[in-house]
């Protein structure tokens, strides 16, 4: 079996280390916050609603990157958080 989690933050990334689970999403909310922002100020502006995908760079952090997803071994997602280490 196989456990893969959301939780993207640094505790997420320290679980996978620890290999509780497999992988986590490091999220970018920060990102996406203004993302968000930026689409209701276009569609205050035009009536436009979004649509379509919106890459919000939400990267797979594993073991080994994985081919044909946007992945960071675990080493590189530690140094993401808490600086080199």
């Amino acid at each position: 079996m196989v456990i893969v989690s959301i939780d993207g933050g640094c505790e997420g990334i320290r679980n996978v280390g620890s290999g509780m689970i497999a992988a986590t999403s490091q999220q970018y909310p920060l990102k996406m916050g203004a993302l968000g922002v930026q689409a209701g100020v276009e569609f205050a502006r035009t009536g436009r609603k979004p649509s379509g995908y919106t890459n919000t760079g939400v990267t797979l952090v594993a073991g080994k990157p994985v081919s044909g997803v946007p992945s960071m071994e675990i080493k590189t997602g530690r140094e993401s958080c808490w600086g080199r280490r």
